[in-house]
């Protein structure tokens, strides 16, 4: 997957399946407007799984502080939509 070229349904996409994972949230139960500490209950734990998942979908870095800044799904993809173009990990 070439993480620097995916539209904007592809990374909430790709969001939605790491919510499912870490939270057991359906895709279909999650819109931009979801919260992560009151929607789906995100603890500290939660919030670094989640961000590891996605690091490795994705192949890039994520800081895990701003990470946790994020309060919104919609932040999460905002964030992914304007660092496309940083450095994968594997380079």
């Amino acid at each position: 997957m070439d993480y620097a070229n995916l539209c904007v349904r592809e990374i909430y996409q790709i969001v939605a399946d790491c919510i499912e994972e870490i939270y057991n949230i359906p895709p279909l139960s999650i819109s931009d407007s979801t919260r992560f500490i009151e929607d789906l209950g995100s603890e500290s734990m939660d919030h670094v799984e989640f961000s590891l998942l996605l690091q490795n979908k994705i192949d890039r870095k994520i800081n895990v502080d701003e990470m946790y800044a994020f309060q919104t799904v919609g932040d999460v993809v905002g964030y992914l939509l304007n660092h496309r173009k940083t450095q994968p990990i594997s380079d």
